[in-house]
């Protein structure tokens, strides 16, 4: 399935960056953190926005990101934490988008007393380990926090850009899931009637596990890893599950029709577009 898991990178990735790069990094201090952090703004299907970054801030800092007008009004808020020297936020205005203009993103380490022990040991109970031109103190005597902003516009351009490669991305995430399920469902047709199949089954050590394990492997990586913005067909969604029922139900009735299998296969073959002839591109 690392195929799929590259894709659904791939679809994330699917955004115009505009970013903010970090300070050069500096020989470390024992006694100090040189702070970095690059931001960046990615225009995500047409006119939403993700950002996302990298920084030398501890392992599961706290964050917390907003999209601002340039005059300071917040128009929508989120948090997160660093996981392996990188942060995300979610799409922000995923319904409507944002309109044509100018705006700011910023990403902010809340002060040291609101983060977890592990990050309070290395920043200090107030983060006065913290140094660099991204930290500022807090005015109500919080101690360090850290943070850094971008600037950012939605223009037709890279509206147009963004939405062309959102959409080209998904296709190619749509066709994937459905070669795969084709292949996994030709195969299930091909051994079902077979005599090995009805002695084995889906044994473990059996020839046919295998097949039982890459569709498990299929269905999982569809319910955990598929971004919520690709906003694929709940019918396509459910194929995995479908193609393992559809296994079980030949193994129990040694290969033969059944009612399930009447009522369910056709309506996934057509789902995954099984015995259509591709069509040829000009």
């Amino acid at each position: 399935m690392n195929v799929l898991k590259s894709i659904f990178a791939g679809l994330l990735l699917a955004a115009v960056l505009i970013e903010a790069p970090a300070a050069d990094p500096q020989k470390p201090d024992p006694k100090r953190i040189d702070v970095t952090i690059a931001i960046r703004a990615g225009i995500v299907r047409g006119s939403r926005v993700r950002l996302t970054g990298s920084t030398n801030l501890p392992e599961g800092t706290q964050l917390s990101f907003a999209i601002e007008t340039p005059g300071g009004r917040i128009l929508a808020q989120d948090s997160g934490t660093v996981k392996e020297g990188k942060f995300s936020s979610v799409i922000f205005f995923m319904e409507h988008g944002l309109a044509a203009g100018k705006y700011v993103g910023t990403v902010t380490m809340p002060v040291a007393a609101v983060q977890p022990q592990n990050v309070r040991t290395v920043i200090g109970p107030k983060g006065e380990n913290l140094a660099g031109k991204f930290i500022s103190k807090e005015k109500y005597g919080g101690g360090n926090t850290a943070g850094a902003w971008i600037s950012f516009s939605i223009n037709r351009r890279n509206m147009e850009k963004a939405d062309r490669e959102y959409h080209d991305k998904r296709a190619h995430l749509i066709g994937t899931i459905k070669s795969l399920a084709r292949q996994l469902l030709q195969e299930l047709l091909n051994f079902k009637d077979s005599e090995n199949f009805a002695w084995y089954g889906f044994g473990a050590g059996g020839p046919y596990n295998a097949w039982l394990k890459r569709v498990t492997e299929f269905r999982d990586t569809l319910a955990k890893e598929l971004p919520r913005e690709a906003q694929i067909d709940p019918q396509l969604l459910v194929v995995p599950g479908k193609l393992m029922q559809l296994g079980f139900e030949f193994m129990k009735s040694k290969g033969k029709p059944t009612t399930y299998t009447e009522a369910v296969l056709p309506d996934l073959k057509k789902a995954i577009d099984f015995g259509k002839t591709p069509k040829r591109r000009r």
